[in-house]
């Protein structure tokens, strides 16, 4: 019977490849386009937010750089959700704020390489839920009456079903 797998050649294993490191230089993977606008919209979002609150020499994100401390981020969620206005109310949702905050998250990381603090970030996030943001949800539909229509011009003209009675194909 033969062996199924092969003997050991003897070499060292190769250690596994994280695909965002290539020797000193921090290179992120590859994204969407879409992906990357929405990075971009964050990131000049942080840099406003750090004109108008701070200083100029703050705004810039390089590799490398000191990280934020928790109230600069703080002061940034502040500073957006007094900016920000909502699709259903004049503030923003606690929701949205929520996404807000994971999106940046990740830009962050992406441009900077390194994450910020899970303890830094659990303080925001316990942060946005003592603002009294709006908690309302968008009312969601089960199909408009576009649906409608399409669903009974297809039931009465194309539908090649056998009903037993035309009842039935009003009651569907």
């Amino acid at each position: 019977m033969p062996a199924l797998s092969k003997p050991h050649s003897g070499r060292r294993p190769l250690p596994p490849r994280t695909g965002n490191q290539h020797g000193n230089v921090y290179r992120p993977k590859p994204v969407e386009r879409g992906t990357e606008k929405r990075y971009n919209v964050y990131i000049s979002l942080w840099k406003e937010a750090n004109r108008y609150l701070y200083r100029e020499e703050l705004y810039e994100l390089r590799t490398g750089d000191a990280m934020p401390t928790q109230e600069e981020f703080i002061n940034y969620l502040d500073w957006w959700t007094a900016k920000s206005t909502g699709k259903l109310d004049e503030s923003v949702t606690f929701a949205s704020a929520e996404a807000h905050w994971r999106g940046f998250r990740a830009a962050w990381k992406r441009v900077t390489g390194r994450g910020i603090p899970e303890g830094i970030s659990n303080s925001a996030s316990n942060y946005l839920k003592t603002l009294g943001l709006p908690t309302i949800m968008t009312r969601k539909d089960l199909f408009t009456s576009v649906d409608l229509d399409n669903i009974m011009l297809f039931m009465w003209t194309y539908d090649d079903c056998i009903y037993i009675h035309e009842r039935m194909r009003v009651q569907l």
